[in-house]
């Protein structure tokens, strides 16, 4: 049976592991991505050059001519207006079942399965549920009783329970690369992941909703053995030439019995740098010199917010400054790079935390400290926080159901002060890995700081980009490397010497 996906945006392992599983079950799969080149879903959005560079047309008429049995999208909130698109020229041109998988349909499964173009949606993991979709289908049995799965007939919709969260780790097939190898290098930051789960409750993250859905059906919180992961990677370094492995782990840090094997045979086996994420309250010195030990480039902390009362009060996030200010400097003592994500527009703050922020970073060495606008995701419990305080209405939350475009800097629901406020600080983050403390420290207290905000938005992202080479970051040398491959192989398409 042949199977299609079509995606947008960057490297996505769920896609990967499933047409892994069902390339096993004998199976054809095949990938269909749309660059989105200046309309990226996550850093650009430049229309008119958008305009310019746009092949989706290409890859729907590639799609229609593989002649799918099944077409499947895996929906972020940020990629599900795409999505409805893309499906919808594919059932004006073909009688194929679609899918929507992916968070999106799982948080508001109501409003996704009333669009013409979708015939079915799988709520939570496709790990078992997909594959018995696809079994179905091919054997021509009944379709409209399997887990995890709502299934549309004739207007009438088939609400299956959800299954069992998928326990062995282990009986995955690893991740297949092949589908995305087609488009670009997937060794140049070759992307895994050991696990899945997070434990954590935080009001603007879908995970609040996954650990609700999963409650009472088997361990949430899984990991993959060593064993399974360095087979993985051995196999990798075979097949690609890998520059660093980034590992997608929510929390790559939570067990520290599991890196204790891992390091030792990380170290031995692969020795290629790597990137994970962490969080600062499962940073000690042992876990600080056990990732040194194996190699670890960079980790990633999810701050937000320095204001311990904004995190309790508001992001429902438990550490401290303390346990940032340790877990920062665990990270220098053992030479690890760590990056900084910090949130602008969570509701209650304003200038002062802002300052508060800037001025606890500026006593570290990040190598990065990047700057997010906070993007109102269906069904978390920041909506109604931000609808109490006035900061969104209820249509506004309402809105978000049907999904809304948006990269890290749009700037929906932010006022013209705000938003010059917000410029200002995003400055200071951009130069914080760049300039002494002191010069951080005079700019706060300077009347300069309210101007700042007249600085170029490619000026920052220049500075940006001069901090990721001086701190060596692979994400941004491998961004840049990857816009200019892609804008001259979408420019020869356009101009029909090449085929997509």
């Amino acid at each position: 049976m042949r199977v299609a996906f079509a995606y947008i945006g960057s490297e996505v392992l769920g896609i990967e592991f499933l047409s892994a599983i069902l390339k096993r079950q004998g199976h054809q799969v095949r990938l269909f991505y749309d660059p989105s080149l200046f309309d990226d879903r996550a850093i650009f959005s430049l229309p008119s050059l958008h305009r310019l560079f746009d092949v989706r047309h290409q890859m729907v008429e590639r799609l229609v001519d593989y002649d799918p049995d099944l077409v499947g999208f895996s929906v972020l909130t940020n990629t599900y207006r795409w999505a409805l698109d893309v499906a919808r020229s594919v059932k004006s041109r073909l009688t194929v079942p679609v899918i929507f998988g992916g968070v999106h349909p799982t948080v508001v499964p109501e409003s996704v399965i009333a669009q013409d173009a979708v015939d079915m949606i799988n709520i939570g993991e496709g790990f078992e549920s997909l594959p018995e979709l696809v079994a179905r289908i091919e054997a021509g049995k009944d379709i409209h009783r399997i887990d995890n799965l709502w299934v549309k007939d004739n207007g009438t919709v088939h609400r299956n329970q959800v299954r069992h969260a998928f326990q062995d780790l282990d009986a995955l097939p690893h991740p297949d690369k092949s589908v995305f190898a087609a488009y670009f290098d997937v060794g140049e930051s070759y992307l895994t992941i050991t696990g899945f789960g997070c434990p954590y409750h935080c009001t603007f993250c879908s995970n609040d909703l996954y650990l609700d859905l999963y409650g009472g059906k088997g361990r949430y919180i899984r990991r993959r053995s060593v064993k399974h992961v360095i087979d993985e990677l051995r196999s990798a370094k075979s097949a690609h030439r890998i520059e660093v492995v980034k590992f997608a782990d929510e929390i790559f840090t939570l067990n520290v019995r599991w890196l204790e094997e891992f390091s030792p045979a990380y170290r031995q086996e692969i020795g290629l740098p790597f990137i994970a994420l962490a969080h600062p309250g499962h940073v000690n010195d042992k876990i600080g010199r056990l990732l040194a030990e194996a190699g670890c480039h960079r980790l990633e902390f999810g701050v937000q917010s320095v204001n311990e009362e904004t995190k309790r009060q508001i992001l429902n996030r438990p550490e401290t400054k303390e346990e940032l200010r340790k877990a920062f400097s665990i990270c220098e003592q053992y030479g690890i790079r760590y990056m900084i994500n910090h949130m602008f527009g969570v509701p209650t703050e304003d200038e002062r935390h802002y300052r508060e922020a800037v001025e606890f970073y500026s006593q570290f060495r990040p190598s990065r400290v990047g700057s997010f606008y906070l993007k109102y995701l269906p069904g978390t419990r920041i909506n109604e926080i931000a609808v109490e305080h006035g900061v969104i209405t209820r249509d506004d939350v309402n809105r978000f159901t049907s999904g809304y475009f948006a990269t890290v800097h749009t700037d929906e629901n932010i006022d013209g002060q705000q938003l010059k406020t917000f410029k200002c600080f995003e400055t200071l983050n951009v130069l914080t890995p760049l300039v002494p403390r002191r010069v951080i420290a005079w700019l706060v207290r300077s009347r300069l700081l309210r101007r700042l905000y007249l600085v170029p938005s490619f000026v920052r992202t220049l500075l940006d980009f001069v901090g990721g080479l001086v701190h060596r970051d692979f994400d941004t040398r491998l961004f840049a490397k990857y816009y200019l491959r892609y804008v001259g192989k979408v420019a020869l398409v356009k101009l029909g010497l090449r085929r997509y």
